[in-house]
């Protein structure tokens, strides 16, 4: 029977819970006086949080591990201002007592609605080798349920099950503005290129539970890893032009922008920097939401808390800011005739 359980994001400080919740990190460390305890970090779609047990851990501490879902009885307390969980027992939990997907934040979109939209796409693409391409790469039916499946990444943009094709289509969309626009972009080398840019990523990354990077996406990273997967497709398509796979790998190699940023080559043809440049946008505006819903400074809730990673705080701009201002102007407006 599965059994609900409060979320992440609904804990309050001081409740006592039972729950079910997914172990992303377990760690026994000593405190100064020399006491072994156990710290985990323990997630769930809506969020993740740390937990402690201080006693009573000897007999279950190598029943479980990561990526692992345990049942735990605790207490919701407060430390250093943030919300951590006091472990009372636990167990690893029994199959039919969860559902998986209440463990992994999933897409908001609909991502069959959004992959048959990337094959009419496809289907659009004038140039017979790329059509080609893009054809093998949508029927490899096990390529496809990763990339199906796969986040955007693990930390930074896209991070929830369906989030590398909610990315990919995202710049997919952009780049054919952009090739409607300005009239010297190769459509289908952009279209092919944004199509094909981080399919790496669907080995790069493990997600069968909790995301992590694999032994192959540390040792060679989703940049090679998609020039491989690329270059296997390209060698089964008889007399597939020399010029246009260079020029498909050089795109790949180079959308990261610098090498700062892990691209061992810069960008050296114009659908390069535009795909560079686009799927750079994606990934921050999607990282940016991310933070502007996820770290609301409490005390201050018109900003967020501070960020690390862009070294700011972001203000939490509403839309109906600016819509209130239209309507006092016309208010104003009014009054004055």
């Amino acid at each position: 029977m599965v059994e609900e359980y409060p979320k992440i994001d609904e804990l309050q400080i001081g409740s006592t819970i039972l729950g079910f919740y997914l172990v992303d990190k377990k760690q026994v460390l000593q405190t100064k006086a020399g006491n072994d305890y156990v710290k985990l970090y323990l997630m769930d779609k809506t969020g993740k949080i740390p937990a402690v047990m201080w006693d009573n851990f000897v007999d279950v501490i190598d029943t479980f591990g990561k990526d692992d879902i345990i049942k735990v009885q605790a207490q919701v307390q407060s430390h250093q201002n943030k919300p951590q969980l006091r472990l009372f027992r636990l167990r690893k939990a029994e199959r039919d007592e969860y559902r998986e997907d209440n463990f992994y934040p999933q897409s908001d979109y609909d991502v069959e609605e959004l992959f048959n939209s990337l094959v009419t796409v496809g289907e659009s693409i004038e140039n017979e080798f790329m059509r080609r391409l893009l054809n093998m790469l949508f029927e490899d039916e096990e390529l496809m349920s990763k990339f199906k499946r796969a986040p955007g990444g693990k930390a930074l943009h896209h991070v929830n099950r369906g989030g590398l094709i909610e990315h990919v289509y995202s710049v997919v969309q952009v780049c054919e503005f952009m090739a409607e626009h300005y009239k010297r972009i190769d459509r289908n080398l952009l279209i092919t290129s944004a199509i094909f840019h981080d399919i790496g990523k669907v080995d790069e990354l493990t997600y069968e539970r909790s995301f992590d990077y694999s032994d192959e996406g540390r040792l060679l990273g989703h940049i090679v890893q998609g020039v491989i997967i690329l270059e296997g497709m390209v060698n089964k398509i008889p007399e597939f032009p020399e010029k246009l796979a260079l020029a498909l790998k050089h795109i790949l190699v180079s959308h990261h922008g610098c090498f700062e940023y892990g691209s061992p080559k810069l960008p050296m043809i114009l659908e390069a920097l535009i795909l560079h440049y686009i799927e750079d946008l994606d990934a921050k505006i999607n990282s940016f939401s991310m933070w502007l819903d996820d770290q609301v400074d409490i005390e201050n809730p018109n900003w967020t808390k501070y960020w690390s990673l862009y070294d700011r705080f972001l203000f939490r701009w509403d839309k109906s800011y600016s819509e209130s201002e239209h309507n006092k102007n016309n208010i104003d407006e009014d009054s004055s005739q």
